[in-house]
């Protein structure tokens, strides 16, 4: 990794009630990396785009809300270039959290969510570094919906309620699946070469030679998951 300016970026908002210093420290921060990389793409939005202050305070918030609510398994050092998925699983986890925060109504999960994808590209843009997958992430749909869509009148609202806060459980439910996945493949081998007794193993094979051509490793998954891997 290159040398990154960790000093501080001074930020003034001229809002309607008060004149708020904005300035953002990335050392005050579990990911300075991450913290001055995003900062720098708010400046550099603001001044391309000619957002109002109001408008370009609210993009600082969301920042703020990521960089204090990145789970502690984030590493200190990730950046917006890091390879791998460990940027993109503490995305998802605090996108997802930010659903607790709120009242259901909120549309601030949504707007956040919004808000630091275009952050992420915006700094792209700029010919600056960004992973493949965190690139993807910025390009995809906000995980929340915007809170400004017309409800259908054969639900309650209560109903409604019930049905969003299911799907979002179970959404949860599946990333945590997919993270879980994730960790295993990140420490298996070959099953060809070490046996199908371990878990890790077996997930790797039926994600490498699953669709192979040649011999079927279906005989072997059936044996590994009939002896409890």
């Amino acid at each position: 990794m290159t040398n990154i300016d960790l000093t501080p970026r001074q930020m003034l908002f001229v809002l309607p009630t008060a004149n708020v210093d904005g300035t953002l420290a990335p050392l005050d921060f579990a990911h300075p990396v991450l913290a001055a990389e995003l900062a720098d793409a708010l400046i550099d939005m603001r001044r391309a785009m000619g957002h109002t202050d109001g408008t370009a305070y609210q993009y600082r918030r969301a920042l703020m809300s990521l960089l204090r609510g990145l789970p502690d398994a984030c590493p200190r050092t990730v950046s917006l270039a890091t390879p791998g998925l460990a940027l993109i699983d503490a995305l998802h986890a605090w996108e997802s959290a930010l659903a607790g925060n709120y009242p259901p109504e909120s549309a601030i999960p949504y707007k956040y969510g919004r808000q630091i994808r275009a952050l992420v590209r915006v700094h792209a843009a700029n010919g600056r570094d960004v992973s493949d997958a965190t690139l993807r992430w910025a390009q995809a749909h906000v995980l929340h919906q915007g809170g400004d869509s017309t409800p259908l009148d054969e639900f309650s609202n209560a109903e409604r309620l019930a049905i969003r806060n299911a799907c979002r459980a179970r959404i949860r439910e599946l990333e945590a699946r997919l993270a879980v996945g994730r960790r295993l493949l990140a420490s298996a081998d070959d099953p060809r070469s070490t046996g199908w007794e371990r878990s890790a193993d077996v997930l790797w094979g039926i994600r490498h030679l699953g669709r192979r051509p040649g011999a079927s490793i279906e005989a072997d998954v059936l044996r590994a998951c009939a002896s409890g891997v």
